[in-house]
């Protein structure tokens, strides 16, 4: 695929960096859904389409102030923080993984397996002020239920998308791991810490930790999000696709055009990755994965009433035994009210 770099939304970022804020932002209220469209893909890194090649995810999410019964849920588990602002997230994703070399029928034993991941996903999410600093804390427990394997639909899905835009045509999905369902289980929690730089400018310096266990991924994480611009407290950065960066589809709306620039890492000890590992019943080809993985990040978000848009540039480290280099891809982000 043909290398094809951000420029537009930092050229857009620019702009709204001299526009007059004369008063301050005014949130506005509503009772309609958030919605979220996100894309993932190498072909806004590198163009190097190999290893984790794109991601789809769509998400909605119900807010307790417009659910109540959100709030009573929440508030009935013994562990969850009491007198906190609760939101209900829901997504439904796929994600699809290839060898470098994709027009080869051979089987590339030192190559990661082709493989697709097809999911539902459920969360729980929690926010509350931090008491010994100013700032907050935000909390997330999560299920994904899904399906790895041509049940996935991840061969048809990348075959028809390099037929429509006329790019190699992958000839090994014949290899892909077999069908296997999946049941995980996620909790992440941030911490927001906020700085004033002046009127209208604020600095975040976020440490997060998360946890994953199940039959496609186990691993124990730990990040730092580092962000600077106006309105950084009106959401918790943009959104990723597990295992990442820890963000959220949420956002408050705001009459006030606001905008921020966006940096992190994230580290990982990692347990088990099934898309690595190979099937857990069956035979099927793996590789040996590598214990500690880490992402870099950086990116641009622009909000507006009730939309939020956001380009992340995202890095990750050498994730199996033989990879020669890390991988490189973007992602787009849409979210709004509707």
């Amino acid at each position: 695929m043909h290398n094809s770099k951000p420029i537009l939304f930092y050229c857009l970022l620019l702009l709204g960096t001299h526009t007059s804020f004369a008063q301050e932002a005014q949130d506005l209220q509503t009772d309609e859904i958030l919605w979220n469209l996100q894309l993932e893909n190498d072909m806004w890194g590198k163009g190097s389409d190999r290893h984790y090649t794109h991601g789809t995810q769509i998400g909605w999410m119900l807010l307790d102030e417009n659910t109540p019964w959100i709030s009573e849920l929440a508030e009935s588990l013994p562990w969850w923080q009491e007198q906190a602002e609760y939101s209900l997230e829901f997504t439904l994703g796929q994600n699809i993984y290839t060898p470098a070399d994709i027009e080869t029928p051979e089987l590339l034993t030192q190559d990661r397996p082709y493989a697709g991941y097809l999911y539902w996903g459920a969360s729980l999410n929690n926010l509350h002020p931090d008491a010994s600093k100013q700032g907050r804390i935000a909390e997330r427990m999560a299920i994904e239920l899904g399906m790895v394997g041509p049940a996935s639909l991840a061969d048809q899905t990348q075959k028809l998308v390099h037929r429509i835009i006329n790019t190699r045509r992958p000839r090994g999905w014949h290899h892909q791991l077999h069908n296997e369902p999946t049941a995980n289980l996620f909790y992440e929690r941030k911490w927001q810490n906020f700085h004033s730089l002046g009127q209208y400018n604020d600095l975040e310096i976020s440490p997060s930790f998360d946890l994953a266990l199940g039959n496609l991924h186990t691993y124990a994480g730990a990040g730092l999000l580092v962000r600077w611009g106006q309105g950084v407290r009106t959401d918790f950065g943009p959104p990723s696709i597990r295992p990442g960066m820890l963000g959220s589809i949420y956002f408050k709306p705001s009459q006030t055009l606001h905008w921020y620039f966006f940096a992190g890492m994230h580290t990982r000890f990692v347990a088990r990755n099934l898309l690595l590992d190979g099937n857990t019943w069956r035979s099927s080809h793996a590789v040996k994965r590598k214990t500690w993985i880490w992402d870099a990040q950086a990116g641009v978000a622009v909000t507006y009433h009730k939309w939020r848009l956001a380009f992340t540039n995202i890095f990750r480290g050498r994730e199996f035994v033989g990879q020669t280099k890390g991988d490189e891809y973007g992602l787009i982000s849409l979210s709004f009210y509707w």
